[in-house]
């Protein structure tokens, strides 16, 4: 599966495909979203998707992911859109900021408040779509995988250069 940005497939075609599938999506009769861990790994994904038949063999495939409240943000969203007029499989990583976690207050997670006085890091996160009459389950497992292990490799490189500094 090729990523944006990459000679196969440019981030504006990534984008433009992208923001038709979640469009289509939102006008479904009936949406799924299976959650889960990359199996092996404790990198989250949400899967939205239009099919009935898709979604109970995706969940199949995640490994089970504990509750957490508040719910953090996933690091992998993927879109798969069944009963397409058109063909595509791709998916991208994008770097976000996200607000710092002070542990030593007892709290793991950041409600909000001061959120303007509230250090930030960046993350990576990716999207992941496919797209199709019938989307194949591989299509989109291959996705996930390539994603996590990209998202592996810039956590890797940003505690390699955190360690430097």
């Amino acid at each position: 599966m090729p990523e944006a940005g990459s000679d196969e497939l440019g981030f504006e075609t990534f984008d433009d495909v992208s923001e038709r599938t979640r469009d289509l999506l939102s006008l479904s009769d009936s949406l799924y979203c299976p959650e889960g861990h990359v199996p092996g790994t404790r990198t989250s994904v949400r899967i939205i998707t239009n099919s009935a038949t898709l979604a109970p063999n995706l969940l199949a495939y995640l490994e089970r992911a504990p509750r957490q409240d508040p719910p953090q943000s996933l690091p992998v969203t993927v879109y798969v859109l069944e009963g397409a007029d058109y063909e595509f499989g791709g998916f991208a990583i994008e770097e976000i900021e996200v607000p710092l976690i002070n542990e030593d207050d007892g709290q793991n997670w950041h409600d909000g408040t001061g959120y303007q006085f509230v250090q930030h890091e960046a993350k990576s996160v990716a999207a992941v779509v496919v797209a199709g009459k019938k989307p194949d389950i591989s299509v989109v497992v291959s996705g996930i995988e390539q994603s996590q292990k990209a998202l592996a490799e810039d956590e890797a490189a940003r505690a390699a250069e955190k360690a430097e500094s």
